[in-house]
């Protein structure tokens, strides 16, 4: 891959370690763009707005052809340091994401994704970092989103914001907990330099990186207010991509049958496993319905491959549970969570005190 030469303010990371005292953490926020001139800029800005330092904005420019090289120029020599890289040729998302990443210096401990046209209130950072550094083995933080300006319901119980990333898992299983992936803020030493970090042969590789680490151990923070902003509109990468190959339902379930039977009881397993099946096969029969069978057809041929053949009982389970689906993510997820009991024990969220040595008997 050809690109340009990185574009660095001089002296910015040799000055990093002067701009906060060594217990703020440098962070940086990463953003891969292509054509994203529309939106690009109340991005930065949102970056520039960031109450935490020491801060670090990358952008890789995906061979954009509009006025995005503009505005990466309008913002370069302002409170917080850009660096920007261009590539020479256009790459898959996914490929253009991880060489995003790579542009993370080593001196920054965590990076945190942020979508060319999306958005963070100032005191996102601030908030993520003060639960990433509550314990040592915080691999990434989540929080949550608005979408258009609605704030999209977690179903996570508020009492907590650190989770055993097993337990993370199964909440958005179980519970259909409701996580931005492409808001995540992970460690940097997570990354391999020989590896990309976001998986080129899927569609939802955002998600997927985000199960990667978490089933990788540790614990994960989650803020429960809406501190990031995702704007949804025409020419996203949802709208323009994911949308139009539509595979994300296969890969959710290829997702679940890969890290769930590690991180759920083999009842519970069973359980979201047939709620998994029906679930797509409501999609399928709704792309018969529009006209979309070949995509239709290609689902069943990749179903079964996976070892799933729909039977006509398959098809009439799915239809009838539609209802009590439909109820549960429009009523009954949206609940506020019952209080727990008041003896209900709640996990440590800082770093684990060792115990005291005990005393030394004396001799008799």
């Amino acid at each position: 891959m050809k690109t340009v030469e990185v574009r660095e303010p001089a002296g910015m990371l040799q000055g990093r370690d002067a701009m906060l005292p060594s217990r703020h953490p440098l962070v940086a926020v990463v953003t891969p763009v292509y054509n994203g001139a529309k939106f690009l800029a109340a991005a930065m800005q949102s970056v520039q707005a960031q109450s935490y330092r020491p801060l670090l904005h990358v952008v890789l420019d995906n061979a954009s052809s509009d006025a995005t090289p503009a505005i990466l120029q309008k913002f370069q020599g302002q409170d917080v340091p850009i660096l920007t890289k261009r590539n020479s040729a256009v790459l898959p998302a996914p490929r253009n994401w991880s060489e995003a990443v790579r542009l993370v210096p080593n001196e920054a401990k965590y990076f945190k994704l942020l979508c060319a046209d999306d958005a963070m209130r100032p005191e996102a950072i601030a908030r993520m970092i003060e639960l990433a550094e509550r314990a040592s083995d915080v691999r990434l933080v989540l929080g949550v989103d608005n979408y258009n300006g609605v704030p999209r319901w977690s179903n996570l119980p508020p009492g907590l914001s650190i989770f055993e990333s097993n337990n993370m898992l199964a909440r958005i299983w179980s519970d259909l907990a409701d996580v931005p992936y492409h808001h995540a803020m992970y460690r940097t030493d997570l990354r391999d330099p020989a590896i990309d970090f976001f998986d080129s042969k899927v569609i939802g590789f955002d998600a997927e990186a985000t199960f990667r680490v978490l089933f990788g151990g540790g614990r994960c923070g989650f803020v429960h207010d809406p501190i990031f902003e995702t704007i949804g509109h025409a020419d996203s990468l949802t709208s323009t991509w994911t949308n139009k190959v539509a595979a994300q339902s296969l890969e959710r379930l290829a997702r679940f049958e890969h890290y769930g039977p590690a991180a759920l009881s083999q009842a519970e397993h069973r359980r979201i496993a047939k709620r998994e099946l029906r679930i797509l096969c409501r999609k399928l029969l709704w792309r018969f319905a529009i006209g979309k069978r070949a995509m239709a057809k290609r689902d069943l041929q990749l179903l079964a491959e996976r070892g799933h053949k729909l039977t006509l009982a398959d098809v009439a389970l799915s239809i009838a549970t539609w209802p009590g689906h439909l109820y549960y993510r429009k009523v009954t997820r949206l609940r506020p969570h019952r209080p727990w009991p008041a003896t209900a024990a709640k996990p440590a969220e800082a770093e684990p005190v060792a115990p005291s040595p005990l005393p030394e008997r004396n001799a008799s």
